[in-house]
């Protein structure tokens, strides 16, 4: 029963059949999509539509933001594909260029499933540098750009950090 979203079209025609109510179609299949990875996980624990069926709803809706990070982490952790993540969270990013998180599980997927730690550094830099970037995600950039063989660079970017920090304690911490 949870196949029948294998029949899925487009997200360009689909948008065209909804006549209008796209935000409503894009919430009903975000319903399904929810169904579809419950019943996967409680059976198979393989999600081979996930992408597609995510990708189709973020073209119905692209402000809806939670289909991005559900996405980007379920495919990344359950699925351990790397490419389908990352191209769901550039895809957020796109349409959220201030939201932190997106860049950080693009990072993580560099570093621990593609084995790119330059790539990941770059990642978590611009995560970063982002409004409401947690503290760790500060250190996880250095530490990434340093282990990425790029001590100049790690240090640049603490030095920029420190500058930038509005707190006198985050200067000294960092």
């Amino acid at each position: 029963a949870v196949e029948n979203l294998l029949y899925l079209p487009s997200g360009r025609h689909l948008k065209a059949l909804t006549l209008g109510f796209s935000n409503l179609a894009a919430d009903a299949l975000w319903i399904k999509a929810i169904g579809y990875f419950g019943g996967h996980a409680l059976t198979d624990r393989e999600y081979p539509w996930m992408h597609h069926i995510l990708d189709q709803l973020t073209t119905l809706d692209p402000t809806f933001e939670y289909p991005y990070l559900f996405g980007g982490i379920i495919l990344s952790v359950e699925r351990e594909s790397a490419g389908e993540s990352s191209a769901l969270l550039v895809k957020g990013m796109t349409r959220y260029p201030g939201q932190w998180r997106h860049p950080f599980y693009i990072g993580y997927n560099a570093f621990y499933l593609d084995r790119d730690p330059e790539r990941a550094a770059l990642f978590m830099r611009h995560a970063a540098s982002l409004p409401w970037a947690p503290e760790y995600v500060h250190h996880l950039a250095a530490s990434l750009t340093a282990e990425s063989g790029r001590l100049d660079t790690a240090v640049r970017f603490l030095e920029t950090m420190a500058e930038s920090a509005r707190e006198p304690w985050m200067r000294d911490k960092i």
